[in-house]
C-alpha cells in the first residue's frame, strides 16, 4: 500500500514537472523573441529583431566591372515600410541588378547582409550619398507594363512618373572581369490608364508631341536632361508640363 502510494506521488511530482516545463517553454518564447540572423543563419534563411523577416542570405562575387547598386556608396540610409509598419534609420544597399532591397546589421560586431523579401515590402526610402533629398520607392505593377518591381516614384501630379531603375551585364571580358555592369533605366510616364518606357530624351518628347517645342525650350533654358540619374530634373519638367495643360484647359 505504501509502495502503491509512493509511486503515485512519484507519478504526480512528474507530471507536475512536465506541465511546469511546457508552460515555461511557451512562456520563454512569447517574452523573449527571437534574436536577429542568429539561429537561422545555417539555412541562410533569417528571422530579424526588427520583425522583418523570411529574408535570404545575400551574396556578392565580384566577378563584373562596376558594381550592381544604384549609387557608388553602396550602402545609404533609409527606411523601410515592411509589412504595414515604418522602420525607420535602416542601413540598406539597393541592388538594381536584381531589384532587391538590401538590410545591412551588425550582428557580433560583424556585419550581416540580408534580402527582404519583396512580398512584405511595401515601399522604402533611401538618401543619395551627399544629398538632403529623400527619394520614395514603392512596390508596384504598373498598368501597361505588368510585374510588380521596385519603381523610384518621381513625379505624381496630373502626370505621373515612374523610373525601374536598373543594371544589365555585358559579358564581353573587361580586363580582368567576366564582363560589366551597364546603368539601363526605364523612365514610365503615364499617358491616359497605361504608362509608357522611354530612356533618352526622344523618346520622352514624343510621349509630349502637345507641347513639345515649350519643353525643348524650358529644358534648354534651365540646362535639364532626361536621365535616370536626375529624377529632379524629370520632376520640374513634368511640373512645367502639368501648368502648360492647365492653362490650356482654362
Amino acid at each position: 500500500m505504501i509502495i502503491e502510494e509512493l509511486m503515485s506521488c512519484i507519478k504526480f511530482i512528474s507530471f507536475f514537472l512536465i506541465l511546469s516545463f511546457l508552460l515555461f517553454t511557451a512562456w520563454a518564447k512569447s517574452a523573449f523573441p527571437q534574436t536577429a540572423f542568429s539561429e537561422l543563419e545555417a539555412s541562410e534563411i533569417y528571422s530579424a529583431e526588427l520583425n522583418i523577416v523570411n529574408g535570404s542570405k545575400w551574396y556578392y562575387e565580384n566577378k563584373y566591372k562596376g558594381h550592381p547598386f544604384l549609387y557608388d556608396d553602396g550602402l545609404l540610409d533609409g527606411s523601410v515600410i515592411f509589412n504595414g509598419i515604418n522602420y525607420p534609420n535602416l542601413n540598406l544597399i539597393y541592388e538594381v541588378q536584381n531589384n532587391e532591397l538590401i538590410l545591412i546589421k551588425e550582428i557580433n560586431s560583424k556585419n550581416r547582409e540580408l534580402i527582404l523579401n519583396k512580398n512584405f515590402v511595401e515601399s522604402f526610402v533611401l538618401i543619395p550619398p551627399g544629398s538632403a533629398s529623400e527619394y520614395l520607392f514603392v512596390r508596384k505593377e504598373l498598368p501597361g507594363v505588368g510585374g510588380l518591381k521596385y519603381y523610384h516614384a518621381v513625379y505624381r501630379g496630373k502626370s505621373t512618373c515612374y523610373i525601374y531603375q536598373k543594371k544589365i551585364i555585358n559579358n564581353r571580358t573587361a580586363g580582368n572581369y567576366l564582363g560589366e555592369y551597364l546603368y539601363r533605366p526605364v523612365i514610365y510616364i503615364k499617358k491616359g490608364e497605361t504608362f509608357h518606357g522611354c530612356n533618352n530624351k526622344r523618346s520622352f518628347l514624343r510621349l509630349f508631341e502637345d507641347q513639345k517645342k515649350q519643353i525643348r525650350k524650358f529644358m534648354r533654358r534651365n540646362n535639364l536632361s532626361i536621365e535616370g540619374t536626375k529624377p529632379e530634373h524629370i520632376a520640374q519638367i513634368l511640373t512645367y508640363y502639368d501648368s502648360l495643360t492647365s492653362l490650356t484647359e482654362n
